[in-house]
């Protein structure tokens, strides 16, 4: 196998009560489409949970123009963004000009790295020729089973799995700096081996992992089939009482609105609106510096959507739980 087996999270933190508070966040998601072609279960945010929408939470593509007023507003920050994810809900290849969004990016010269996750279906030989040219750093892909009665099952909607097959396949051959990781829940494996799964993509893609069962979105619960909630990534992670997300990155959604962190499904942590604020404003704003600070404060119990939130208590590799009181003197 080619590929190298590591999870996609990146590994390489920095302790971040040496550098708070940050005037430039690390990390950036912009959700170029709030909609998805597939139907999973496990998603708060897929149409087969479409229920438990909040009336507010708007679907759709995000207009050209304001994702480049997004990112104007990032070059306005004192330095460069470590990290500008381009999803966040949906499947950024539903909005057509999402070549055109990231060569924006590259463009500009806002940020080290520009990614996304996708399921892939609809990366076609065209799209990835596009993407790679410009300029895409790397590519997160999520398998959703090793057969067609698999996507079936686990997607909500059935799929050539030979076709997501030859979508990875092409890719791979064609790309140039571009990172490929592809990935998969252990139990979306079926009756398949892990090692099934290795000679499938171990040698077209450059990183490969096996990810587990996580209920991280807030105010969501979804039927794991009796498998048991492990870390997503399998890593050492914290069961924090302070979320160290907020304090280094933010999210704009697919309708400009700005959450403060990327579970925020439903959208009921919004800090500000980037069709007319300037995300610099809003990232220095008070009601981003507001929540940090009922977090510091250990308000969490109280935090509507953040104290169902299980991202803060299964997923974080890191935590500021232990720096709680000389942060909060940096914040007060």
């Amino acid at each position: 196998m080619k590929a190298k087996f590591a999870p996609r999270i990146d590994t390489n933190r920095t302790k971040l009560v040496d550098v708070l508070p940050l005037d430039t966040p690390y990390s950036i998601y912009i959700d170029p489409a709030s909609s998805c072609n597939f139907a999973c279960g496990f998603c708060a945010c897929g149409r087969a949970n479409i229920k438990n929408w909040a009336e507010h939470r708007k679907v759709g593509l995000m207009d050209f123009n304001l994702f480049t007023k997004v990112i104007d507003d990032i070059s306005c920050f004192p330095d460069k963004v470590k990290a500008i994810h381009l999803y966040k809900e949906g499947e950024p290849l539903l909005n057509p000009r999402l070549p055109e969004m990231v060569e924006y990016v590259k463009r500009k010269e806002v940020t080290n790295r520009v990614d996304f996750v996708s399921n892939v279906s609809l990366l076609t030989h065209e799209k990835s020729l596009q993407l790679i040219e410009a300029g895409l750093d790397r590519i997160n892909i999520s398998i959703e089973g090793m057969d067609d009665d698999l996507y079936e099952k686990n997607a909500g909607v059935r799929f050539s799995f030979e076709k997501i097959v030859d979508n990875v396949r092409f890719f791979y051959e064609h790309k140039k700096n571009s990172i490929m990781l592809v990935k998969i829940p252990d139990s979306f494996l079926g009756n398949y081996t892990q090692q099934q799964f290795f000679d499938t993509f171990g040698d077209i893609c450059d990183e490969i992992a096996i990810e587990y069962p996580s209920g991280c979105w807030p105010e969501f619960e979804y039927d794991t089939g009796g498998v048991p909630i492990k870390t997503v990534s399998g890593l050492k992670t914290y069961s924090n009482n302070i979320c160290p997300t907020i304090f280094y990155g933010t999210t704009v959604n697919s309708d400009g609105t700005v959450s403060a962190c990327y579970v925020d499904w439903n959208r009921k942590v919004l800090v500000g609106d980037a069709k007319n604020e300037s995300l610099v404003d809003i990232w220095n704003g008070e009601k981003l510096r507001d929540l940090r600070l009922r977090h510091l404060r250990l308000e969490l119990p109280n935090i509507p959507v953040c104290q169902s939130c299980n991202e803060v208590k299964l997923n974080q590799i890191e935590t500021i739980d232990c720096d709680r009181e000389e942060i909060l003197k940096i914040f007060n």
